[in-house]
């Protein structure tokens, strides 16, 4: 299994991820993220705001 397939498979049941102290300088990104991924992603900033829309 490579290691894309991999950590999809760990993130399968992942409502969410946190990273701490987290840096990175650069002066130009491009994140391309796997469609599974992408929609982790997309679901984990809805709930927020819908959270955030409550308080």
């Amino acid at each position: 299994m490579d290691q894309i397939n991999q950590l999809l498979k760990l993130l399968e049941n992942t409502e969410s991820i946190e990273i701490d102290e987290f840096r990175m300088d650069f002066e130009e990104l491009e994140i391309n993220l796997a469609p599974a991924i992408a929609r982790t992603v997309q679901q984990t900033v809805a709930r927020q705001n819908a959270i955030e829309k409550k308080c």
